[in-house]
């Protein structure tokens, strides 16, 4: 630590004449060399489990590398130092066990890399990423965090995405959160980017390492390994152990032998037969070995026994069941108005919602995105079951929502929405739902609870039980709504921007409870929202309605804005595009009433309407006029 100490004090005097003497020419490289210092010095004291100490480096470091410091005229360097920053941010959250927005900032970090590639194969040079400084702990197996990423210090080759680091560190998120599909995705992604850094292809290293060669055979063989330098390789070996983990995970136990005695022998060659990170995957290898001949073994006695047991005549053979798991929602050709006084749809009125088609499978959070009158909250009152629609149009859990009551009276389908208001006699429509009594009774009302999940949901709320419900905040009474609406445990939960009143520390603790309910237990969310910061890491899947259809429906990794960390960005150009679209089909809007249309009607378009009574409990007739005019 003094050493590093010095360095930072050198780097920050060096910074500072050259600000106040008005060196132009060398402040760029003076800040590059000052946000390089700040990361490593944060590196080094998340390793010494400094964490408050590592904020403020990295705070520095963010403000030198962010919009507006003295990199902004120089992009390659400012996204090189910007993806080291976010990548020891999430070494720093992940370390808080707050695993989403360590994989919020991973995925910031991927796309300013994907952004620096691309420009540099369009000016014809190489990339530099983040290299692993190999001093950090290997990641265990599917719960290992990301590591703190030093600043690059070398040439990492025509690099075509993100480094190698970044991919690692990607994959032992999303392995802590259970998303190992994904994470295998970014461990295979991680292999080749890693050879990139060694300056040998992945196939030639692959050839090397099984062909058994030593050290020094190995280094003739590829002479550019040994300029290699030794973060690199240990990268190396753990792009391979990271593979081999999550195919592990994901079952394929062949695939991941094959890759662990890989991660094994380039640990040996590379790095060193006695190292800490050689024997932690030695050990690995041979428990994998030992899994697999178990495997191998239990097979053979199977297929043994399959083999003397008598045979069954075809009239006795079981008939194989074709039923399978449903999938969370289905939506098919769903068409949707609402209908006039007499019931029916009202003419020249098109459907608010046409021919919508979707299908969402079990565990997953879906992003429903639209303008104000796209659909949205009638949609989700639909999968809700609180419109009468075809029994076939919408499954949820396989069953009708609106014919199948079951579903709502057990709690496994939850739908959540709207104001926590109710009509009062005589008083009016609409009332918050207030009184002079404690949030518990409200909560405490719910039968059939599991107490450690109401314990849970407080918590995560941050609920005071004994809050008087006729004198909390708006937010506050929100808290109530949401903790009553998930006391139960859901199988498909639908949100209706439930998280308009929260401040953004209520928000973030609630997005996080959710999703790590579809990581656990396979429920599926569908959350419509206006409110897009810090969503980005969140969404499996994302939806956009407008016009009254689904203009798209995407896997979040099908989206680049996500990992770009432009949510809102995407939105917006989203709905301006089809705001543009409607203000050409249908011209501007009239500013003012033309009072000369006052009491006009039209041949064929007047109808009447009788009055149907009072609305119940209220001083307001049902409709404002006997009469109704359609226009």
């Amino acid at each position: 630590m003094p050493t590093m100490s010095l360095t930072l004090d050198a780097a920050e005097a060096a910074f500072l004449e050259a600000v106040l003497t008005g060196i132009d020419e060398s402040l760029e490289s003076l800040a590059r060399r000052l946000c390089a210092a700040y990361n490593s010095s944060a590196v080094a004291l998340l390793e010494a489990g400094l964490g408050a100490e590592a904020r403020e480096q990295l705070d520095k470091a963010e403000l030198l590398a962010g919009p507006g410091g003295p990199l902004e005229g120089f992009p390659a360097a400012q996204r090189e130092l910007q993806a080291t920053v976010h990548n020891n941010w999430a070494c720093y959250y992940r370390r808080l066990q707050q695993p989403e927005t360590a994989l919020y900032h991973l995925r910031r970090a991927e796309g300013l890399e994907m952004a620096a590639a691309a420009a540099a194969a369009r000016e014809g040079r190489g990339t530099r990423g983040p290299g692993h400084d190999g001093r950090g702990p290997l990641p265990e197996a599917g719960t290992g965090g990301p590591e703190p990423v030093a600043p690059a210090q070398r040439d990492a080759g025509q690099r075509a995405g993100p480094s190698a680091a970044t991919l690692l560190n990607l994959a032992a998120c999303c392995g802590s959160l259970g998303r190992h599909g994904e994470a295998l995705r970014y461990a295979e992604q991680a292999v080749p980017a890693a050879a990139v850094e060694l300056q040998v292809t992945q196939p030639e290293l692959e050839a090397a390492l099984l062909e058994g060669l030593t050290q020094t055979q190995l280094g003739e063989a590829l002479p550019q390994l040994r300029r290699a330098e030794p973060g690199a390789c240990s990268q190396m070996a753990m792009a391979y152990y990271n593979r081999a983990v999550e195919q592990e995970h994901m079952q394929q136990w062949q695939q991941a032998l094959h890759s662990y005695r890989l991660a094994l022998a380039a640990a040996t060659r590379l790095v060193g037969r006695g190292a800490e990170l050689t024997l932690t995957m030695q050990q690995s290898a041979e428990a994998q070995a030992a899994n697999a001949a178990a495997e191998a073994a239990a097979k053979a006695a199977q297929a043994i026994q399959e083999q003397q047991r008598p045979a069954v005549s075809p009239a006795e053979q079981p008939v194989a069941s074709t039923s399978s798991t449903p999938a969370a929602l289905e939506v098919r050709h769903l068409n949707f108005a609402y209908p006039g006084l007499d019931g029916r749809p009202i003419p020249g009125v098109p459907p608010l919602l046409r021919d919508l088609c979707f299908t969402l499978p079990a565990g997953s959070t879906c992003l429903l995105l639209g303008a104000n009158g796209a659909g949205k909250t009638t949609f989700l009152k639909i999968l809700g079951g609180k419109h009468m629609i075809a029994e076939d149009a919408v499954r949820v859990l396989g069953r009708p929502p609106f014919h199948d009551t079951g579903l709502t009276v057990s709690g496994d389908l939850s739908y959540i929405g709207g104001n926590w208001q109710r009509d009062i006699a005589f008083a009016g429509t609409s009332i918050p739902l207030t009184g002079d009594f404690p949030a518990s009774r409200m909560i405490d009302a719910v039968p059939g609870v599991d107490p450690a999940r109401k314990a849970r949901l407080i918590k995560v709320l941050d609920i005071d039980p004994t809050w008087r419900m006729h004198t909390v905040s708006e937010g506050q009474r929100r808290r109530v709504q949401i903790c009553v609406g998930l006391l139960k445990p859901f199988k498909v939960l639908l949100l209706d921007e439930i998280t308009v009143d929260l401040d953004v520390l209520g928000r973030a603790n609630l997005m996080r409870f959710l999703k790590e309910e579809c990581a656990t237990r396979g429920s599926s969310i569908i959350y419509a929202t206006h409110i897009f910061d810090g969503l980005e890491f969140w969404p499996s899947h994302v939806a956009y309605l407008a016009q009254g259809q689904l203009q798209f429906f995407k896997q979040a990794h099908e989206i680049p804005e996500l990992a770009q960390g432009r949510l809102l960005s995407l939105v917006f150009s989203l709905l301006n595009a089809d705001r543009e679209a409607q203000l050409k089909a249908r011209g501007p809007r009239p500013v003012e009433w033309d009072p000369s249309r006052e009491g006009a009607v039209s041949a064929g378009e007047f109808s009447y309407a009788f009055n149907n009574g009072w609305v119940p409990g209220t001083m307001n007739s049902s409709l404002s006029t006997n009469a109704v005019m359609r226009t």
